[in-house]
C-alpha cells in the first residue's frame, strides 16, 4: 500500500493548517459552544481549517468522500470505498486559552496548551492513513497501514517493555480528570491530563510505556488518525467494551477508547467502566 501521495497531501495540509491556526495568535476570535456544553467551543478558525481541509482534499481526491467536525455530513460517504476523516482543530477548549494567552503575550501559558490536526483515510470501514500534527510544537506523527511510524519524517518504533499498570503513564483528559471520572485510577498508575484526543494518541503511539483512554463517547475524527498509529507500534485500540473501531460508518460516535499494548490491554480494560456491546452500524 503506498498512498504517496496521500501521504504527502496530508502532511503538506496539517501543516499548512497549523500556520493558519497560529495566524490567530494575538487576535479576538469569535467562538460558540456547540449545544451549551463548555466544552466543545467552536471558534472562526476552527472552520477557517475545515474549508481550508475540505478544499484541498476534494480537490487533490474528488473521488473520495469527506467526513469533518465542522461540515455538514450529507450522506454522500457512504458511497465510496475510501473517506478522508478530519478534525481540523482537536482541543479547542486548549486552543481557545492558548489564543487569550496569547493575547497577554504569556509565553509560560502559551507553551503548556496543545491542540491537533487530526488527518485520517479510511477504507472499507479501517484506517490506511494518518496524520497528526501538533502546532505549538512542530510535531508530525504519520503512518500508512503496514509501513510504520513516522515522527518528524523518521521511522519510530517503540518498545513496550513493562507489564504492570504502575509503571505506565496514563495520558489523560482534563475534563475527565477535573468531573472526577478517573478518581479510581488514583494510586494505580501516573495520570498526565491533556485536551487534545488526537494527540494523546500520537503521543500514545510515539511513548514506551503508555496508555491511554477515555470513559466519555468520542467521535470518529478524534480517534481514526491516532488509531493508525498506535496500531503500526502493536497496540490494541478497541471501544470500552472491547469492540473495534470501524469508520464511515452511520455512527459516527463511539463508546469510549482504551489503548495500550497487548500485555496492559487487559489490566486497564478490567478496571475501566463498561459500555454498552455490539459494535457500530
Amino acid at each position: 500500500m503506498k498512498l504517496e501521495k496521500e501521504l504527502s497531501v496530508a502532511i503538506a495540509a496539517a501543516r499548512q493548517a497549523g500556520e493558519i491556526a497560529l495566524s490567530y495568535a494575538g487576535r479576538t476570535v469569535k467562538s460558540e459552544l456547540k449545544n451549551g456544553l463548555r466544552d466543545s467551543p467552536v471558534t472562526e478558525a476552527d472552520r477557517a481549517l475545515d474549508h481550508y481541509l475540505h478544499k484541498t482534499f476534494t480537490e487533490a481526491f474528488p473521488e473520495d468522500a469527506w467526513l469533518s467536525e465542522e461540515i455538514k455530513d450529507d450522506g454522500s460517504r457512504f458511497t465510496k470505498p475510501r473517506c478522508w476523516v478530519v478534525d481540523p482543530i482537536d482541543g479547542t477548549v486548549g486552543y481557545v486559552k492558548w489564543l487569550e494567552s496569547s493575547m497577554q503575550q504569556n509565553t509560560t501559558q502559551q507553551n503548556r496548551r496543545q491542540f491537533s490536526i487530526s488527518i485520517a483515510l479510511v477504507e472499507n470501514g479501517k484506517p490506511i492513513l494518518g496524520v497528526i500534527y501538533a502546532p505549538l510544537r512542530n510535531q508530525m506523527a504519520s503512518a500508512v497501514k503496514g509501513q510504520g511510524l513516522l515522527f518528524n519524517g523518521q521511522r519510530v518504533q517503540p518498545q513496550h517493555t513493562v507489564s504492570d499498570l504502575a509503571e505506565v503513564t496514563y495520558l489523560s483528559s482534563v475534563s475527565e480528570e477535573r468531573d472526577g471520572l478517573l478518581d479510581f485510577l488514583q494510586g494505580k498508575t501516573t495520570l498526565q491530563a491533556y485536551g487534545s484526543v488526537a494527540y494523546k494518541l500520537a503521543l500514545t503511539a510515539l511513548s514506551a510505556d503508555t496508555v491511554t483512554a477515555s470513559v466519555k463517547p468520542k467521535n470518529a475524527w478524534d480517534l481514526a488518525a491516532g488509531q493508525l498509529l498506535c496500531e503500526e507500534v502493536g497496540l490494541t485500540v478497541t471501544d470500552l467494551a472491547g469492540n473495534p473501531l470501524r469508520y464511515n460508518t452511520e455512527s459516527v460516535i463511539y463508546e469510549g477508547l482504551i489503548v495500550a499494548p497487548p500485555n496492559i490491554y487487559p489490566i486497564l480494560k478490567e478496571l475501566l467502566p463498561n459500555a454498552p456491546t455490539g459494535g457500530y452500524r
